[in-house]
């Protein structure tokens, strides 16, 4: 099944507002991405476009047994001060979907907020979810003068063939770097459960496992016996070309558990290169 069967299912009308939450956790994710500088001392985001073997990330997931529940794909691609009219955005939208093969029958509209105006196009279906975004972010300078810059965002959600993130990810930084667009940062994240609460000693065994087969050095890590808290392992692996620096050692592997008591749910969350939704 290639991209365009994959999204080309029950395409629904997209609604005529979005609600101020979804906004608010999408500039979110933006601006972590693409100023993740801001968020920490002694990070800098570096990507590199020669992937060695992303697809061994997929390889690894699928060996944990968990019950997949999707693949998340976001980049962020920062296209500087240009100015841009909403026919470039809505140009623009129209040539990152094309390379996806899912121009067909995509609705467009304009939101704007208080420092921000959006082109959105998005698609829905069973399997998958696409959006692509055009978002100018207005800031003031010290002069007072105002700046505006231009975000390109591109997310993508799958449900049943996870492993198409790295064929859209590569899609995707294709149509970048033919618009000019060098200053990229993108994350995948692969998310599973299991339906009941996992012991320490099978959730080390298991992130073990990952790390093993993805040649992964442990960087930092909080393995904790409490259910409710947070289980958290930051590593570095030579198959990931993308990575960030954090306090001078390369990052680019996050395996994240945490647990819903009321569900008596665990939830496996393997990212690359650091996990960045909320969880």
């Amino acid at each position: 099944m290639n991209i365009k069967e994959t999204l080309h299912i029950d395409v629904k009308q997209i609604k005529n507002s979005i609600c101020k939450k979804q906004s608010i956790k999408k500039l979110k994710a933006v601006l972590y991405i693409a100023l993740l500088v801001c968020v920490g001392v002694g990070v800098q985001m570096v990507v590199n476009y020669a992937y060695r073997d992303e697809g061994k990330m997929i390889d690894a997931f699928a060996g944990t047994d968990a019950n997949v529940v999707q693949s998340k794909l976001t980049i962020v691609g920062n296209y500087g001060e240009k100015y841009m009219t909403t026919a470039d955005k809505k140009n623009m939208i129209d040539y990152i979907t094309a390379k996806l093969n899912i121009e067909e029958s995509l609705d467009k509209k304009e939101v704007n907020g208080e420092t921000t105006t959006s082109v959105i196009a998005q698609k829905q279906g069973r399997n998958a979810n696409a959006e692509v975004e055009l978002i100018s972010i207005d800031s003031k300078e010290e002069n007072s003068a105002k700046k505006t810059n231009q975000y390109v965002y591109v997310n993508i959600e799958l449900y049943n063939d996870i492993s198409k993130a790295i064929e859209y990810k590569n899609a995707v930084n294709t149509a970048y770097k033919e618009m000019g667009i060098s200053d990229m940062n993108a994350s995948i994240t692969l998310q599973g459960t299991y339906d009941r609460s996992i012991p320490l000693e099978e959730r080390n065994r298991i992130a073990d496992q990952l790390l093993e087969k993805l040649q992964a050095k442990t960087v930092k890590e909080n393995r904790t016996d409490r259910t409710n808290s947070s289980y958290t392992i930051y590593a570095y692996t030579p198959l990931i070309d993308d990575y960030i620096t954090v306090n001078g050692s390369r990052v680019n592997l996050n395996i994240v558990y945490t647990y819903d008591k009321g569900e008596d749910i665990t939830t496996l969350y393997v990212a690359t290169p650091i996990l960045n939704t909320d969880y």
